[in-house]
């Protein structure tokens, strides 16, 4: 699956929420009933909640550019 963001990107959920800056990608290995795949890329993402920075990941389905900008 090709990579929708830039790392620096700010995004938001596409339901709403804070804007979150793309920090960068992430892909997980499982393991089903010994064959093994990979899942679906998840995007990493921080964004600040008063001061305090929180991450995230998210499919990147779920976000849009934030067009706050």
């Amino acid at each position: 699956m090709a990579q929708k963001f830039k790392i620096g990107d700010v995004v938001t959920l596409k339901s709403g929420g804070p804007s979150m800056t793309v920090d960068g990608y992430e892909s997980y290995i499982e393991s089903l009933e010994g064959s093994i795949r990979e899942s679906e890329i998840q995007v990493l993402t921080s964004w600040f909640k008063d001061k305090e920075r929180i991450n995230g990941s998210f499919h990147q389905d779920t976000l849009e550019l934030d067009d706050e900008d």
